[in-house]
Order: structure tokens, then C-alpha cells, then sequence
């Protein structure tokens, strides 16, 4: 059999004062100064558990506002990742007009549209009457 300390017996012994232990004593009459006492009032009971209260909603919100910022930062990056693509699209494009406009033809083409003749060309100026 184990020994019970003060608190240990207060918690099994049934809380109604006319009932009586087991062995036909009463409960006030506990051997070995065991005399049952009322648990000390704990008025910090609720403070405490408003306060806890408090601190998850506090974490609550603090996770919900770092949510909504990865949220926004991701939609972000969505944004300028298809912003990307289409400027790199359009280098794509001017690279090949540059591309093409530095062949050989259509240089020629071009000089000759602005009136250039290359060397050894004899130059030809029609008069208009």
C-alpha cells in the first residue's frame, strides 16, 4: 500500500461532509493531522485563461497577416514572371527584325531606296519635262 500525502487524500475523499471513509470514520477525523481543508480559491483562474486566450488570438492574427503577405508576395511574382515573358518575347522578335535587316539584301535594297548606288555604278537621272 502507498502512502498518500495531504493533497492526495483531500482529492479522492468525497467532497460532502456527512459522508464517511471507508473504515467508518468520519471525514473530518483523518488520522496524522489529514484534516481535509478547501482547496485555496484560485481567482487568477479566468484572468488566466482570457489571457491565453488573448496570446493564441494574437498568434492567430500574427500568422494571418504573414499568410496574406506571402500571399500578395506570391502573386507578385506570378505577375512579373508573365511580365518576363512577354518582354522576352519581344526581344525575340526585335532580335530577329535586327536580324534580318543586317543581310547583305536588304541593305542593298534599302541604300538603293534611299537613292545610293554602290561603286561602279553608272548613276542614272531621268528628267521630267
Amino acid at each position: 500500500m502507498t502512502t498518500m500525502r495531504p493533497d492526495d487524500a483531500r482529492r479522492i475523499l468525497p467532497e460532502d461532509d456527512a459522508l464517511e471513509r471507508a473504515d467508518g470514520a468520519s471525514r473530518d477525523a483523518l488520522p496524522d493531522g489529514l484534516a481535509t481543508r478547501e482547496p485555496p480559491a484560485r481567482p487568477m483562474r479566468k484572468p488566466l485563461v482570457w489571457l491565453a486566450a488573448l496570446i493564441c488570438l494574437a498568434l492567430l492574427a500574427a500568422t494571418g497577416g504573414e499568410t496574406w503577405s506571402l500571399w500578395q508576395a506570391q502573386q507578385a511574382v506570378t505577375q512579373t514572371r508573365a511580365e518576363n515573358q512577354h518582354i522576352e518575347h519581344d526581344i525575340q522578335q526585335t532580335q530577329q527584325a535586327v536580324d534580318q535587316a543586317q543581310s547583305p539584301g536588304v541593305i542593298e535594297r534599302e541604300a538603293r531606296h534611299l537613292g545610293y548606288i554602290e561603286p561602279g555604278d553608272t548613276p542614272v537621272i531621268i528628267a521630267q519635262p
